[in-house]
């Protein structure tokens, strides 16, 4: 048992003193750094297109990409589709409320009937 010790510290020892480099080469040393920029589009969709290179320098405002708004123009068409079916179904309204108004202005049978009594 203490001889199977003596090998396993052996071999502890030989494996430890040949990762070492003792002649200090670097394959490379240094600090990275990097700066974060956040892009944005002020409309949603799939990039299409999208040509710039890192590093390369642009100006404010200026157009880089392309952006398929297909999705926007169909929901687009569908709220102006459906805006339309609700203001087809409201112009009743307005003769409705002349309806409740004429009905209302008019005597009530049974009431002028029970007043001549």
């Amino acid at each position: 048992m203490r001889t199977n010790k003596y090998i396993l510290l052996a071999a502890t020892l030989l494996g430890l003193s040949s990762c070492g480099n003792k002649r200090g080469d670097y394959d490379a040393s240094g600090t990275f750094e990097a700066t974060e920029v956040i892009v944005s589009s002020e409309a949603n969709g799939k990039i299409m297109q999208f040509n710039i290179e890192e590093g390369q320098l642009l100006k404010a405002g200026e157009e880089v990409g392309c952006i398929d708004t297909l999705q926007l123009y169909l929901k687009k068409m569908q709220l102006l589709a459906s805006g339309k079916a609700i203001a087809s179904k409201s112009s009743d309204i307005n003769k409705q409320i002349a309806a409740t108004k004429n009905k209302s202005a008019k005597p009530n049978m049974k009431e002028n009937a029970q007043k001549t009594c």
